[in-house]
């Protein structure tokens, strides 16, 4: 096995570190040359993609396109749940028959929005309340309590109205 003369190696590695000496050196000369017949100033090329165009929304309104902008619903205010068994299940619509979302353990706080549309036994709920974009799933009324439920209202008793005939004095 031939590895060649001792030293040899070492020859080519101080030619290559010469040569990325003496390139460096010429780019350097070279920017400093520049700055100074360019004044000082740093000229920076411009990216064709960095001028400025008109907008889709601007070609429109230029040919007489009307527009609609709109905005965000606001979302229904959550009603604060909990979960009272041990693993609920949040379905995709309001039916056993949809598939499972999510299944929170006991006690998890669910945001309710309102009673589901079409199935009275159902909740419609917001998997993350926190999110700008709700996730809706629905859960059955048996499965979830509310956290502060408002008291129900009860049959008030009207006072029963006692008519009473009053004897007046008639003149003579």
């Amino acid at each position: 096995m031939g590895y060649g003369r001792r030293g040899e190696g070492q020859f080519w590695w101080s030619l290559g570190l010469l040569g990325l000496i003496s390139l460096g050196l010429f780019l350097l000369l070279r920017g400093v040359v520049t700055f100074v017949q360019d004044g000082g100033s740093i000229p920076t090329p411009i990216p064709p993609t960095s001028i400025i165009q008109p907008t889709a929304t601007e070609d429109a309104a230029a040919v007489g396109m009307n527009f609609v902008f709109t905005t965000p619903t606001p979302q229904p205010e959550c009603q604060t749940f909990y979960v009272t068994v041990i693993r609920a299940r949040i379905r995709e619509c309001p039916s056993e028959d949809c598939e499972t979302l999510d299944r929170p353990p006991q006690n998890t706080n669910v945001c309710v929005w309102r009673v589901a549309p079409n199935a009275p036994e159902w909740y419609e709920i917001n998997l993350d309340p926190g999110e700008p974009i709700p996730r809706v799933g629905y859960m059955h009324n048996s499965v979830i309590y509310p956290r502060s439920p408002t008291k129900t209202p009860s049959r008030t008793p009207r006072p029963t109205v006692i008519s009473t005939v009053t004897p007046v004095a008639t003149p003579r």
